[in-house]
């Protein structure tokens, strides 16, 4: 049974009206008997309202998180670990999280001004940041309090929070160079969000500090998903100039990698390296392992409610950014250079032909038999 205001009068033998003032901090209730309220109140149990405490406050004590089920990593293992750090933070607050869908991009604005201008939120968290992230200006207009996961042109307005990834590509860029790799694909990610950017701005940061001179790379963008990594990887290691290392924006086109260097019977790791970002289960499990950093998605969850708390609540509140850092998981996808990209042409076409020859013996052994 819910324990009302009344059954804490009832209990401590005083006016309804003293315990009410006492849990709202009035100072002309004297502090024992503040402090025998407050006793009682959590003896008891005793929750406020939340209906209450909203038309008390004018706050609807939910926070938005609005996504966008079109995108191809909108239903990446991470949300379920975000969304749960952001309610655990939240939650201490006396808040809920209010989680929409859109399905398309003046859609997704769109929910947000309604859901701020209906009062049924008091702030929005923004995943996966865009240029010109046309929801932060819409939200500005609103002075609807924000904050990022990801970062923006302007960080000095906005309380954020973010992985460095520049310095994680910066990483894994020298950890390639390192193992004497000098031909490199970078496979970026959505073209659009801020995340590519950071991660390719890594990679060439890694190389100008080694000798740019001695590194070719290449670029691609919106490669997303395994078949993405799949088709791309191919094109690319059946060229006259393959690479032998593969830094990817996100784990899931590193697995399509990964399988266009098996199915053309190369060993990942060995033949050809790969290195991805994100840190999803399915990394761990493929063969072999992929070497990653992993990216700690509850702790941002949770990084971002509070930032969002901070806001709402504390008069004057300073907009606050954070960068951490992604653990780097070492795994079997990546080594040193057996070939050089040359080398690796030709044993790819040597590889292709005995594969040939050996499917065509196969078949008049077939036909043979058969005869």
């Amino acid at each position: 049974m819910k324990i009302t205001i009344q059954d804490l009068a009832d209990h401590l033998g005083i006016s309804k009206g003293t315990v009410s003032r006492a849990l709202r901090g009035y100072a002309d209730v004297s502090a024992s008997t503040v402090e025998r309220v407050q006793q009682a109140a959590k003896e008891l149990g005793y929750q406020p309202s939340a209906v209450a405490q909203g038309i008390k406050t004018g706050l609807a004590r939910s926070v938005g998180l609005i996504l966008l089920p079109k995108s191809r990593a909108a239903s990446r293992p991470f949300l379920m670990q975000f969304i749960n750090g952001i309610s655990t933070s939240i939650a201490k607050h006396g808040y809920t999280l209010t989680v929409a869908t859109a399905q398309s991009d003046a859609e997704m604005l769109e929910l947000h001004r309604d859901l701020f201008v209906q009062r049924k939120v008091d702030g929005f968290i923004l995943p996966r940041t865009m240029h010109n992230d046309p929801r932060i200006q819409i939200l500005d207009q609103l002075k609807a309090p924000l904050v990022l996961y990801g970062q923006t042109e302007n960080l000095t307005q906005y309380s954020w929070f973010d992985i460095n990834q520049v310095e994680c590509f910066r990483r894994a860029t020298t950890r390639l160079l390192d193992f004497g790799h000098r031909h490199l694909a970078f496979l970026g990610g959505d073209a659009p969000l801020f995340y590519n950017s950071l991660r390719r701005k890594g990679v060439e940061f890694s190389i100008r500090e080694f000798d740019q001179e001695e590194v070719q790379l290449q670029v691609f963008e919106n490669i997303t998903t395994v078949a993405d990594g799949l088709e791309c990887a191919l094109r690319l290691l059946q060229s006259s100039q393959p690479p032998t290392g593969f830094l990817c924006a996100l784990d899931l086109s590193a697995l399509g990698v990964i399988r266009a260097i098996k199915q053309l019977e190369l060993i990942p790791g060995e033949h050809v390296s790969v290195i991805g970002y994100e840190g999803i289960p399915e990394g761990e499990f493929s063969e072999p392992s992929l070497t990653t950093f992993e990216v700690d998605q509850y702790e941002a969850g949770f990084q971002c409610g509070v930032k969002l708390m901070q806001l709402i609540h504390e008069k004057g509140a300073k907009v606050t950014g954070t960068l951490t850092m992604a653990a780097l998981l070492e795994r079997g996808s990546d080594g040193p250079v057996r070939f050089n990209s040359s080398e690796l042409a030709t044993f790819i076409r040597n590889r292709k032909r005995l594969l040939s020859s050996q499917e065509k013996l196969h078949r008049m052994t077939e036909k043979s038999l058969r005869n």
